[in-house]
């Protein structure tokens, strides 16, 4: 199968582990990758919102609330999440660059 065709199959693959204890990735709660062959772009290297889609899971299954987690792209990314059930949100903190700003304007 050529790429053009695994680009017209597969939209976005995100997947989320943990690290095996004494692992050089210990300190994080959970681990994270992302891909998305139809952007063209291939990998994402710092993606938020997989760690937002993640933390609930991990906070069930760790009983933990507040995490640190990690994006294992060659770039990489670092990522505080907070998982607040009261509120029905997940609050994700991490350093970021901005790319682009704008404004947007909606017909009233």
């Amino acid at each position: 199968m050529t790429p053009y065709h695994l680009h017209s199959i597969i939209y976005h693959v995100f997947v989320a582990l943990s690290a095996a204890e004494g692992d050089r990735f210990s300190d994080y709660d959970y681990l994270s990758r992302f891909w998305a062959p139809l952007t063209l772009a291939n990998e994402d290297p710092a993606t938020g919102s997989t760690h937002a889609v993640a933390a609930p899971f991990w906070a069930a299954r760790l009983g933990k609330r507040a995490m640190t987690t990690r994006q294992c792209s060659a770039r990489g990314g670092e990522a505080a999440v907070l998982v607040d059930h009261d509120a029905g949100l997940v609050r994700v903190s991490a350093r970021a660059a901005i790319v682009m700003s704008g404004l947007l304007h909606l017909p009233a």
